[in-house]
């Protein structure tokens, strides 16, 4: 957070403990606009609501049959304004049933306006009557509910955004104290002249209409739309742009293209001494403008008046082989940069917004392979993400696409975002819900997923277990292969190769099993490793209910849910128990028949857990071979772990350090895990 954000949270959290108002409002709330659990939209401009403060109360009501209905009640958390609404954002919000009504005295005058003040001794008269309670029982968000806890996921990101971005205080702010470019760090396009002074190479430093990617220069002799955007080194680029697929019957489209520019002037606001502050005030910026699609160069669109210099250019590439097009269409910032008060030739919160003036659905895929093309792994993730269509992609910025709801390959709109957003899904153990398949539930109720279970099994029940996952992999590879040619249409090479793939990962698996049932030590390690994997997941959520300040025993938490493993975390750790088990084995020995095994997984699907699992394994076994050609086994380093960020570096720390102090606990219970030589965690 910047520092003038925190200042003003400072500020705003000193008034608050001395200063406790009690401003109540109704709002009128229509078909026509949004309304959502803890957040109402209102097509109105911020200008129209300025009066309204966070701490605020709200009577939320629209009309039903001409008789107004309370829908909520809340209190403002927060407000963000654009040029066409604004969005209220609540810290309480109680919903009222329909059969609530407003006695029809409250509203009075003009039915048009959609907010008024209401008086505090109505708002709580209101409040009491619909509820049945008294204000002061008025709750606030606890963030225990799954609804909830996203909302407050949602503010935490709209606080990243005004921080990193902005425009923090609403289209019409104005930045004290500061530069802007000091104040937002992101989405900043800078003058023409700024490379003359930032790089040495004058090749560089050539006007920013002319540099090749980011920057803005049209290749006319590429006819693919691609834009080689490697070759600008520049740190603060002059434009942002966008390569996009569009029917070929399409012959118009509407860009809307908005950006914030600053100019220095006198405050509102006043300091001590009633002299007014000099501040960078934001003056909102942008218009509409209807592109042509005429194959060739697109001449330079201006889409303000008041900034001539900021221009819209591309190029309208020829029809592809099904007759679609690709459009490049580039932000440019040509102006010249000013000796003083050089902001003013920034532009700042850039974007551009395609759609068709008819608001029909004409983007298509972009195409990312031609026939000629040979790449087997981008035709498998062509494959792979067959159902995720790519519409646009960006040039020194993200894209987002509105798709149609009746038609997913095609989009309604296409836009930029210098922030992007993705929601991704969360990833549970399959075999939690009655649909999963059969034998992952057989897995999860049967417990054979819980690691302490695992680790007392007898050899052959244990080979058992395991096989019920390798045999329920083998049906499902047979499913996937009745798929091919039929649900699956296009992809028959991919997608056998992909199969093939899948039976050598199968095969790795059995061999993993039969290993457990072979060798004596690498059944032992395998019990080891279950056994302190469980005790580091329960010492781990034990530990963090209590810095949450949780009065929490640790047998409360010792259940089979928090210490079993998901499947493909057991899957990663008999993969990898062959060649960890035998010095010989080829992936040890022969460099072109060797697998190295990667993860790829989202954020908290559990990758870490899986490659603990594989670790604590690696220095079990070590030390139970002993002496390997003239060395000692139980001494040396076993694994390496490296993180590139440096928070990650230290929660992946904390849990390799719970795991090795759960290895050690167990290793002096059984010294013949390397006798007296301890387990230890080097952080360098």
């Amino acid at each position: 957070m910047s520092e003038e954000n925190g200042k003003k949270l400072n500020i705003e959290s000193e008034s608050k403990k001395t200063v406790m108002t009690q401003n109540a409002w109704i709002v009128k709330f229509n078909s026509t606009q949004c309304i959502n659990n803890f957040t109402l939209t209102l097509g109105i401009e911020g200008s129209e609501c300025q009066g309204i403060h966070k701490g605020d109360s709200i009577v939320i009501y629209r009309e039903s049959n001409e008789v107004p209905v309370i829908v909520a009640f809340a209190r403002l958390y927060q407000k963000r304004s654009t040029f066409v609404q604004t969005t209220f954002y609540f810290d309480s919000y109680i919903p009222i049933d329909a059969k609530s009504r407003l006695e029809i005295n409250y509203i009075t005058g003009n039915d048009n306006v959609s907010i008024k003040r209401l008086d505090w001794t109505e708002f709580e008269s209101i409040f009491r009557d619909a509820t049945g309670a008294d204000f002061s029982t008025f709750p606030t968000i606890s963030g225990e509910s799954i609804q909830e806890q996203a909302y407050i996921r949602n503010l935490l990101e709209n606080a990243v955004r005004d921080d990193l971005l902005g425009p923090a205080n609403g289209p019409y702010e104005e930045i004290i104290g500061m530069s802007v470019r000091d104040r937002y760090l992101v989405g900043r396009l800078a003058p023409k002249e700024t490379f003359q002074e930032e790089y040495d190479d004058p090749g560089v430093a050539k006007s920013s209409i002319n540099p090749s990617g980011p920057s803005g220069r049209i290749d006319d002799e590429e006819s693919n739309g691609n834009r080689d955007v490697s070759s600008n080194k520049s740190l603060v680029p002059s434009s942002v742009g966008l390569t996009f697929c569009v029917e070929g019957s399409v012959k118009e489209l509407d860009i809307s293209v908005s950006w914030g520019r600053y100019i220095r002037e006198k405050s509102e606001k006043e300091d001590n001494n009633g002299k007014p502050f000099r501040a960078w005030k934001r003056i909102p910026s942008g218009g509409i403008e209807s592109l042509q699609l005429k194959e060739g160069i697109i001449k330079p669109l201006i889409v303000d008046e008041d900034c001539p210099e900021v221009l819209i250019q591309g190029t309208v590439y020829p029809p592809l082989e099904n007759g679609d097009r690709l459009v490049t269409l580039f932000l440019v910032n040509t102006q010249e940069k000013p000796e003083h008060n050089q902001d003013k030739a920034w532009i700042f919160q850039p974007e551009i917004i395609i759609t068709d003036p008819k608001g029909k659905a004409v983007f298509r895929k972009r195409p990312v392979l031609k026939d000629d093309d040979i790449d087997d792994e981008r035709e498998t993730l062509e494959m792979i993400y067959r159902k995720q269509v790519e519409f646009a992609v960006g040039h020194g910025i993200s894209v987002h696409s509105k798709v149609a709801s009746d038609d997913k390959n095609h989009a309604i709109e296409i836009r930029t975002s210098v922030i992007p957003s993705y929601e991704i899904p969360v990833t549970e153990t399959p075999g939690l819900n009655p649909e999963d398949r059969v034998a992952m539930r057989k897995m999860v109720n049967e417990g054979y997923l819980d690691m302490e279970n695992l680790a007392t099994l007898e050899q052959t029940h244990l080979t058992d277990v395991l096989s019920i996952l390798t045999d329920d992999y083998q049906n499902w590879i047979e499913e996937q292969k009745s798929r091919i040619g039929k649900e699956l249409k296009g992809f028959d090479d991919v997608a056998w190769a992909a199969m093939s793939k899948c039976e050598e990962i199968l095969k790795r698996l059995r061999e993993g099993i039969i290993v457990l049932s072979r060798d004596k030590d690498a059944l032992e390690a395998f019990r080891f490793a279950n056994k302190v994997m469980a005790s580091q997941r329960i010492r781990s959520i034990y530990s963090l209910k209590r810095r949450r300040g949780d009065k929490v025993n640790l047998e409360a938490v010792n259940i089979p849910k928090n210490r079993s493993w998901r499947p493909f975390q057991l899957a990663f750790l008999l993969l990898s128990i062959p060649a960890l088990s035998n010095p010989t084995h080829k992936d040890r020995t022969e460099s072109v028949e060797a697998f190295a095994d990667l993860l790829w997984f989202p954020t908290g699907g559990g990758k870490t857990e899986a490659y603990l699992g594989v670790a604590a394994f690696t220095m079990a076994i070590r030390r139970k071979q002993g002496n390997l050609g003239g060395l000692d086994a139980s001494r040396g380093l076993s694994v390496i772990m490296r993180y590139t960020l440096r928070l990650l570096t230290l929660q992946q720390f904390q849990r390799a350090t719970t795991l090795i102090c759960a290895m050690e606990v167990l290793r002096k219970k059984i010294l013949k895990y390397g006798g007296e030589n301890r387990l230890l965690l080097v952080y360098g």
